[in-house]
């Protein structure tokens, strides 16, 4: 079963690239505070955006199943 999916607005603190096809996040949010997550790059031309610092953002997660 997949976690259910939550929406927070985040300020983003860092962008690093994590592998061929993510880009790790360190995101700060006034409902759960610090909290890093990944973005998948897109192999398409144009299809993704990569986030600047400081940009306010509403990030669309799942957290991950601890200890599943």
């Amino acid at each position: 079963m997949s976690n259910p999916l939550q929406t927070e607005r985040a300020l983003v603190l860092r962008t690093t690239p994590s592998g061929d096809s993510f880009l790790k996040l360190d995101l700060l949010s006034a409902e759960t505070g610090l909290f890093v997550c990944l973005k998948r790059i897109s192999k398409k031309a144009g299809k993704s955006s990569t986030p600047d610092l400081f940009d306010t953002a509403l990030i669309d997660f799942e957290t991950a199943r601890q200890g599943n």
